[in-house]
């Protein structure tokens, strides 16, 4: 992993491009090394492509709730590459 001396400041809110309370972060070097970020408070799961300046919300960001597109103060999320899938720890709704 290269630093760069300048890179995007993230500040604290629910706009796309601010994080509230990120508590991972995965790191895929497989897919042109993309970062997955857990947006806690948020509600949400955020993909960042290396050398993109936006972000895309890959799960939840559509308010705290039990539907399958919403989530409840997620902790976790990893890639499974054999199953084509992504496993995220939703806390608050214990799935």
């Amino acid at each position: 992993m290269k630093w760069k001396e300048f890179g995007i400041d993230i500040a604290e809110g629910n706009e796309l491009r601010s994080l509230k309370s990120p508590s991972s972060i995965f790191i895929d070097n497989d897919d042109d090394k993309t970062i997955y970020i857990v947006d806690s408070e948020n509600d949400r799961i955020i993909k960042w492509k290396l050398n993109e300046n936006d972000n895309k919300t890959l799960a939840g960001g559509n308010g705290k709730g039990k539907q399958m597109n919403q989530l409840i103060y997620p902790k976790d999320v990893i890639i499974d590459r054999e199953n084509d899938s992504f496993i995220i720890s939703d806390y608050g709704n214990k799935r």
